[in-house]
């Protein structure tokens, strides 16, 4: 059958402008006839002009091909000898791509559909009447139906049937199907032998006769060549026939295997799926597939068949997209004729209007822009009226697209919905929420206690107060509060009979707290014995739990081996000191000991005073100013010695006379001698009287002599005036 595919060709160039366009008016027609899946490929038409030919170039991509008429043959031999064996047609046609196969059987006003299948079983139980059968090929491109097989029945039976199956036309691999027998038992058991002869061979196992179906019984020493079947190829070299042996045939050696294709091919940008992997033999399909950003031109499935591979190798092109659509108020760039996988436009509106959507939009592998182009709109939003509420985010009114703001619910309401909110081109999203007073449930009750007051409901910030029956303490807070989240806060309390024992605490005394027996909130404090120090807190609280924090230990102070000093020991010599424990430092011969000899374990840990030193001490002679030492005077003196110094005459000392040699010198520091001021007083209080006797007595003898001057007498005062 012929498949005839029309192309209409368009021009495209205009004869009187010499630009692209389309020429109007054109009724040429090309017509593709026996269109096959090896046509795919690049055609050029031409149309014949006043001036000029022009030609086009046609890209003819054929992905479906039409099915050829179906060919049927017997599975087996043409003569069947057995026992209520089916009989097994097969239809196949030799061309055509996707081909869906039916049997049907031949009726006066429509055939009945039987199988939809390529194999057609008979049975003697589904045989009653005399029948014409049909198989039927057909894809989306055509339809085709097989010569009909005819079907008379000699003899009908359950199990045990006569019939004939005749066909006039051409069966399939060239086997003239005349007549064919399938004879049932009966007909076996009534056969009488003449002479050594061989039924029709059976083999199978894709292995044909090489003069077409040849019909039994075959007298002895016949011989039939066999090959393998389309698509197969002997194994290895072997005999490819038979003899007929008395009434047994010898045994085929040929046998035949799956005939390779081979390697596809490869594709640029693309590779082939084998259906099943890396499958290459008869029967194999395989599929073409483009990388990302690539199509596929030609072929999708090619099949491994006799030939090899059926179509021709596909091709994998670059996807180009058309220019993208245009936004209304706005523009796009890069402005380019074709855009590449991957290549991308950036959107802008004009000034004062709001982009919505995606502002970039990229060439997908799918041939055009995705996501869908934005729209340009002048987008406002007015200010969200929630009551209760503040704002603590985002900017005052007017609000444009994409702008937001986030509220917060005023204290005692809690907010119901999203606390921040966008601008959009359908106002706020999400909708402004809703601030409602806060409410608390009645709070929980308290075995062996009470609250009040009690109401149905309580606003933000209302208290309860509980309390306990008496002779019980109140474990927790008596005062509950209702939260802004909406129940009371803290935990309730508890009301429970508390006690908690004298706490043993050996080598310790109460210092803080009272007698035994404790109640619930009486606390204690303890200190550790002298030379015990404590491992834990000093100061406990009776709980509903018992002491918090857990009564402490006192354990005994323990030292570290004192330091050791340069030249010198210490004596004894352990592992571990005890609280009040002694050393004694001693030097080597010729040297000092500075400091304390003797260290004691403290309450701190540590020996105390600091460690000695051994050193070679001495001190020079004292420097005393205006005077000296007392007794032998040396040029240096040893450590611990001790000196007496004095001032000279008519000199006071200032400090002390005793000086003691020690490792920073003389202690206590040189004295110093100040001149005495009392001898300079009486010095010159002896001169002043002295000079005075001596200008009296010089007055008295030089003096002339004169009237003395008359003596006035006060009488009252008993002195002379």
């Amino acid at each position: 059958m012929a498949l005839s595919r029309q192309l209409k060709l368009h021009g495209l160039l205009d004869d009187t402008q010499g630009a692209l366009g389309d020429i109007q008016g054109v009724t040429e027609v090309g017509t593709f006839r026996k269109v096959q899946l090896e046509d795919t490929g690049i055609y050029w038409a031409g149309i014949d002009k006043i001036y000029a030919d022009i030609m086009f170039r046609i890209n003819v991509m054929v992905t479906e091909e039409a099915v050829s008429r179906p060919h049927i043959w017997l599975d087996g031999s043409p003569v069947v000898t057995c026992q209520g064996q089916q009989v097994l047609l097969r239809c196949r046609a030799e061309r055509g791509t996707n081909v869906k196969y039916s049997w049907s059987k031949e009726a006066q006003v429509q055939d009945v559909l039987l199988e939809s299948s390529t194999d057609l079983l008979f049975h003697c139980a589904f045989l009653t009447e005399d029948a014409q059968y049909i198989c039927s090929a057909q894809n989306a491109v055509s339809r085709e139906r097989s010569n009909p097989i005819s079907l008379h029945l000699v003899q009908a039976g359950q199990e045990n049937c006569i019939y004939s199956l005749m066909s006039d036309g051409s069966c399939s691999f060239d086997v003239k199907l005349k007549m064919c027998y399938v004879i049932i038992s009966i007909l076996l058991t009534m056969a009488v032998k003449v002479r050594a002869q061989c039924d029709t061979p059976v083999v199978g196992g894709n292995r044909i006769m090489t003069e077409g179906l040849q019909q039994g019984p075959f007298p002895e020493g016949s011989t039939i060549k066999f090959k393998c079947s389309t698509g197969y190829v002997p194994e290895r070299r072997a005999s490819s026939s038979i003899t007929c042996m008395g009434t047994q045939w010898s045994e085929l050696e040929l046998q035949c295997r799956k005939k390779s294709c081979g390697n596809p091919g490869e594709i640029t940008n693309g590779k082939y799926l084998y259906q099943p992997t890396d499958a290459v033999l008869f029967g194999a399909v395989v599929t073409a597939v483009c990388n990302k950003g690539y199509q596929l031109v030609g072929y999708e499935i090619r099949n491994c068949r006799e030939t090899g591979w059926d179509g021709r190798p596909p091709l994998c092109e670059a996807v180009k997209c058309q220019a993208p659509p245009d936004v209304t108020d706005g523009t796009f760039e890069p402005a380019e004729e074709f855009y590449a996988y991957g290549d991308g436009v950036t959107y802008s509106c004009k000034r004062g209007l709001n982009l919505i959507g995606s502002s970039t939009i990229i060439c997908s592998d799918k041939g055009h822009f995705r996501p869908d182009p934005p729209q340009c709109l002048l987008v406002t939003c007015e200010r969200p009226e929630i009551l209760n509420a503040v704002r603590i985010e985002g900017k005052s009114p007017p609000y444009k697209y994409s702008e937001f703001v986030r509220y917060q619910c005023n204290k005692g309401y809690k907010m119901e919905g999203s606390d921040r909110m966008i601008c959009t081109e359908k106002g706020w999203d999400p909708p402004p929420p809703q601030c409602t007073a806060v409410k608390c449930q009645t709070p929980p009750a308290v075995t062996d206690g009470t609250f009040e007051p009690v109401k149905e409901f309580y606003s933000y910030e209302d208290e309860v107060t509980y309390s306990c029956k008496r002779g019980l303490n109140l474990i927790g807070s008596s005062v509950l509060t209702c939260s802004d989240e909406g129940h009371f806060r803290p935990d309730p309390p508890q009301c429970l009979l508390m006690t908690c024992e004298t706490p043993e605490i050996l080598n310790a005394f109460r210092i803080e707290g009272k007698s035994p027996p404790y109640k619930y909130r009486d606390f204690v404090r303890y200190r550790c014995n002298e030379g015990y120090k404590m491992e834990g807190s000093d100061r406990m609280i009776c709980t509903e739990k018992g002491w918090d924090p857990p009564p402490p230990q006192c354990t005994v102070v323990k030292c570290k081996p004192p330091p050791a000093v340069t030249d010198g020991t210490f004596n004894p010599d352990k592992e571990q000191y005890t609280y009040g424990d002694e050393v004694t430092y001693s030097c080597k011969r010729g040297l000092n000991l500075v400091g304390s000899s003797v260290l004691t374990c403290s309450d701190k840990g540590h020996f105390q005073p600091d460690p000695p030193q051994c050193l070679h001490t001495t001190c020079d002679a004292p420097h005393i100013i205006n005077g000296f030492i007392i007794g032998d005077e040396s040029t240096f003196y040893r450590y611990k010695s001790s000196v007496r110094v004095e001032c000279y005459s008519f000199y006071k000392m200032e400090g002390s006379d005793i000086l003691t040699c020690e490792e920073n010198g003389w202690n206590p520091p040189s004295p110093k001698c100040y001149f005495n001021l009392v001898w300079i007083s009486a010095v010159i209080i002896v001169a002043l009287i002295f000079l005075v006797l001596c200008i009296v007595y010089c007055y008295m003898k030089f003096r002339k002599p004169s009237e003395s001057p008359p003596v006035l007498w006060d009488e009252a005062t008993d002195a002379i005036l």
